[in-house]
């Protein structure tokens, strides 16, 4: 806090909190962190130059972590200084048409924005719709053997999914043929106001769960997200407020887990999906079978 980077200290206080909710001295510098948070954004928060850097500085860690998953490509990430944040950097000379790296979505969802008539695996969103399995030998269309409502076009996303967050999110069959069940309510939800956030934040919660259960160290649990840069003052409006609230309701219901109370606040759940309001992008399918 004495650096005046108070959105990255509450962020930090609130993570350790979830691990040890009994430290008065942790809830104490909580408090003074987002009173101070109040009162400089009551004096107008500091330059915009001020602002920029400290939303273009990166953790030597989140740093390592990026260039290790590029590890092998032409590429890496360094903070470039001054006013021009973290950037790609090539290695080498790039020769043209060349792949340069590929990127797995830590998250992803169909969008809700437009009528859908695809089919879609549940997990690397591939098309499913035409294809014929007899002469596609690398398909393999299944279902959950649990649920029988997730889709996944080859048995490694169905894998891959159950060991990242189906486990943890799985409606099982008893409950796939209600309408009451909190998954099912946050799905329509989503889809009467077309915004698929809710759903890519319950999947990352689940995620971090399920990390944490596996042996990951919290931190490293949390990295992937905890990294993202967050604008202040680019939060989602007022009117919204409701909505989140019954959002957030749904997700404690589907995976509330009392060892990560602070990650299920109304507070921290908008900080999540102002992250996605900065950082998530969309692919747009243009044909079937691809």
């Amino acid at each position: 806090m004495g650096l005046l980077k108070y959105e990255e200290a509450w962020d930090a206080l609130t993570q350790a909190l979830s691990f040890d909710q009994s430290s008065a001295e942790i809830k104490a510098d909580l408090v003074k962190c987002t009173n101070l948070m109040k009162k400089n954004k009551n004096k107008g928060g500091s330059s915009k130059k001020k602002e920029h850097q400290q939303i273009v500085t990166m953790p030597k860690e989140d740093e390592i972590m990026l260039n290790n998953m590029l590890e092998g490509t032409l590429v890496h990430i360094k903070v470039l200084g001054g006013d021009k944040g973290r950037g790609v950097v090539a290695l080498k000379t790039v020769p043209k048409d060349s792949l340069i790296f590929t990127a797995t979505p830590y998250v992803s969802c169909v969008l809700y924005e437009n009528d859908y008539s695809f089919v879609n695996c549940s997990h690397c969103l591939r098309v499913l719709n035409g294809i014929d399995q007899e002469s596609d030998s690398k398909t393999k269309i299944t279902k959950c053997q649990f649920c029988d409502v997730d889709i996944y076009c080859s048995e490694e996303c169905l894998k891959t999914s159950w060991e990242q967050y189906h486990r943890k999110l799985c409606i099982r069959k008893t409950d796939s043929k209600t309408d009451t069940h909190p998954l099912t309510k946050l799905e329509k939800h989503c889809r009467d106001t077309k915004n698929e956030y809710p759903l890519m934040i319950l999947r990352i919660l689940a995620r971090i769960i399920q990390a944490i259960e596996s042996g990951e160290h919290p931190d490293n649990a949390w990295r992937p997200i905890g990294m993202l840069p967050c604008v202040g003052g680019f939060e989602a409006p007022a009117s919204q407020e409701a909505a989140m609230s019954y959002e957030l309701e749904l997700i404690k219901e589907c995976i509330f887990d009392p060892r990560l109370a602070p990650l299920f606040t109304l507070e921290k759940y908008k900080r999540i999906n102002t992250k996605f309001m900065l950082n998530a992008f969309r692919v747009d399918i243009k044909s079937e079978n691809k």
